[in-house]
């Protein structure tokens, strides 16, 4: 009986070794069908929330554009309510600039390929009560950066926007050169030692000049 059962338990080892082997094909599909239907559901569920995004983004152009003259107005704004809202600011700007290093989004007719990369220009725009935000002007290409007379812009017509934070792939900042690789309205306010909301007012104006407004991605 006991050599019975020793020869009888490699057998016995063999069989669930088996029986365990056959039902590892059908675990792994499991699995891998649990993930699948997990990201399925993901994808419905953000293709919802972007559809329900672009259609905020939509309805807000058709909307009354509304004024910016004062700090009071400023502090209303919210970006749940307002990041791609139109509003009219009442005021000008300041003789100084930076410069945010992109490409051009709504190309012009006849532009040459090499002028399509180069920056924004980002200026403090002083409102009517001297409160101030910044305002993006507008696309310059990069052989006319700094190689003309700032211009004034006196109650812009213009589009809200709370911009996307520094990433890990984002270049460093060179103030010293008025370059900034992100719109980061508290590094570029500590640069001009103006306080500035963290909304930037981009320029809808495309005019036929430089800098080329209406370059705000929808």
């Amino acid at each position: 009986m006991q050599a019975r059962e020793l020869i009888s338990a490699p057998d016995h080892r063999r069989a669930w070794g088996i029986a365990f082997g056959s039902f590892t094909p059908v675990l792994a599909t499991l699995m891998i069908l649990a993930v699948l239907l997990s990201l399925g559901h993901w994808q419905q569920r953000r293709l919802a929330w972007k559809e329900n995004l672009l259609a905020r983004i939509a309805g807000r152009q058709i909307e009354p554009p509304i004024k910016i003259a004062s700090a009071a107005d400023v502090a209303a704004l919210k970006q749940a309510t307002d990041d791609y809202r139109r509003a009219h600011l009442i005021g000008s700007n300041w003789q100084q600039a930076v410069y945010w290093f992109t490409q051009i989004h709504n190309k012009p007719p006849g532009l040459a390929h090499e002028e399509t990369v180069g920056y924004h220009m980002l200026l403090p725009f002083e409102l009517a009560d001297q409160s101030m935000v910044l305002l993006d002007a507008g696309f310059v290409p990069a052989r006319l950066k700094g190689q003309y007379d700032l211009p004034i812009f006196t109650d812009p017509r213009v589009i809200l926007h709370w911009p996307d934070k520094r990433s890990l792939f984002d270049a460093p900042d060179d103030p010293f050169e008025n370059l900034f690789a992100v719109r980061d309205t508290t590094a570029i306010g500590r640069h001009w030692q103006v306080d500035l909301p963290i909304f930037i007012a981009e320029r809808v104006d495309v005019g036929a000049g430089w800098p080329r407004g209406g370059q705000t991605r929808l």
